[in-house]
């Protein structure tokens, strides 16, 4: 008997890590060897956008509303483990615990994969919570994170063995013939594009650093265009200051693009680059190097795990604007230093990220929590 799992988090068309993470696991392997049972915890609206605009009491009145609904779905699905996705964000953090507390409470094991953030700098932001997120997250049976700097907090509060460390996967498959992509979207034959690609166009994104990198390398490299995917937060201050910039002509907004879309572009850029001021694994990195580029990135999360520095591209340090624009100097200048870095990126993605992964990462865990096994 296939082991039933209620999944649950942001799935598709909702934007953002986490969506493109569980889509990618409903895709995989994992789903045929275990029964995932989809529960949406997100924005029924479709997307990011609408979550953000709803009020707290509008929010509160579909979290409790969905929690009703969680309930009917333990008793009729009745799944053998709960899987739930979430994030040290300011509001998913506290919502998602309430499911796994209800979970708890029905007798579930419960696998809590942490996306975003992390610990440390969520209790900062939250003095007057004292010990209850501590005590909220003594209460998973396993807890599952992306990176080092994730795990060392959570193994200091005395979870050391149920911690489980879980790449975000990415799919491998062969990118499309490059000229065709480029020739698509109308980029001239000799032009170097740095590709950003990111669902909310917030400065914690690093996108005001972006913007100013560009604004310092465009003048002097005709050759250079810069493509910015993704919207709301500061996408309209953003194109006003590509606008009056010298070179801003080259400077390419596209706003929000479907994941067909996006895996074009990375087809068809030279560069990608992500110059946020904190990430767990990032999905946008992870398609990059899937997709055969180099990455010019900032050093936080698990970034540095990911992308090798001086193998698989260059780090500099977050809100370093200067350092972002010498990085990306470096490897505009240099096609064959971008080669060696994209085949060593593309050969990384497929070796330890791919989906072919996914039941041997996640089916070991769901194994543990669900027998409780340290």
């Amino acid at each position: 008997m296939r082991v039933r799992v209620a999944m649950l988090g942001a799935f598709p068309p909702a934007i953002g890590g986490i969506s493109a993470c569980i889509g990618n696991l409903m895709r995989s392997n994992l789903n045929r060897r275990h029964a995932l049972l989809p529960f949406h915890t997100y924005s029924r609206k479709g997307g990011s956008a609408s979550y953000e605009a709803e009020s707290v009491p509008v929010k509160a009145a579909r979290v409790l509303s969905d929690l009703a609904r969680f309930i009917q779905f333990l008793v009729r699905r009745t799944p053998h483990l709960v899987h739930v996705h979430t994030s040290f964000g300011d509001w998913s953090f506290w919502r998602d615990s309430m499911y796994v507390i209800l979970s708890r409470l029905a007798g579930k094991p419960v696998f809590l994969q942490i996306h975003g953030g992390d610990l440390e700098s969520f209790m900062r932001r939250h003095p007057a919570a004292g010990s209850a997120p501590r005590i909220l997250l003594s209460l998973p049976t396993r807890i599952g994170v992306l990176s080092a700097m994730q795990e060392r907090p959570l193994r200091a509060l005395g979870r050391r063995d149920r911690i489980d460390r879980v790449p975000n996967l990415v799919e491998t498959e062969e990118p499309p013939p490059r000229s065709k992509t480029r020739s698509e979207l109308g980029i001239p034959s000799g032009a170097c594009v740095v590709l950003f690609a990111a669902p909310h166009l917030y400065p914690a994104k690093g996108v005001f650093e972006l913007i100013r990198a560009a604004e310092i390398l465009l003048p002097s490299r005709p050759e250079l265009r810069f493509c910015v995917i993704g919207g709301g937060g500061a996408e309209g201050e953003l194109r006003r200051i590509g606008k009056s910039m010298r070179g801003g002509e080259r400077v390419l907004f596209t706003g929000n693009l479907s994941p067909p879309a996006v895996r074009e572009w990375m087809s068809a850029a030279d560069i990608f680059t992500l110059p946020s001021h904190g990430e767990g694994f990032p999905m946008s990195v992870l398609e990059a190097m899937s997709a055969g580029l180099p990455v010019a990135a900032t050093r936080v999360g698990a970034v540095p795990e990911m992308v090798e520095e001086g193998t698989g591209g260059l780090l500099v340090p977050p809100r370093d604007p200067e350092g972002l624009a010498r990085a990306l100097a470096a490897l505009i200048s240099r096609p064959s230093l971008r080669k060696r870095m994209g085949k060593h990126n593309r050969e990384k993605a497929i070796r330890l990220y791919g989906m072919k992964n996914a039941e041997k990462i996640f089916g070991a865990c769901y194994r543990l929590a669900s027998t409780g096994a340290p």
